[in-house]
């Protein structure tokens, strides 16, 4: 992920935002969404029900945010905005939504939403 924004910014972007292939809920209001958002705020963050996060945004890279993290436990969208303020910039948080790593995520109430 971090590569991935160290590219686009080097490419020229100002705004760059990554979004996880496992959440069936992600719909192009919210991207958009993000992407205002990054007009009035450094950071945006999309948490996802099990503490992780579906979709990050930045307007300037933060290294940080990829570093001396615990990955796929329920504490990564907390950590990561926990960094955030402590580099002392603004974040807008999207809804929380659920993604889909395991068959039993899927089985949950997507599927029902879906019905």
């Amino acid at each position: 992920m971090e590569q991935a924004f160290q590219w686009g910014f080097k490419q020229g972007y100002k705004r760059i935002i990554i979004i996880g292939s496992d959440c069936a809920e992600l719909n192009r209001n919210i991207i958009m969404t993000a992407f205002e958002a990054l007009g009035h705020h450094d950071f945006v963050l999309g948490p996802a029900k099990d503490g992780g996060y579906y979709l990050l945004g930045m307007k300037s890279l933060l290294s940080q945010l990829f570093h001396h993290k615990k990955w796929s436990t329920s504490s990564v969208a907390a950590d990561t905005l926990a960094d955030i303020q402590k580099a002392n910039k603004s974040v807008h948080l999207l809804p929380t939504l659920s993604d889909i790593d395991t068959i039993e995520d899927l089985a949950g109430t997507f599927l029902e939403d879906l019905a």
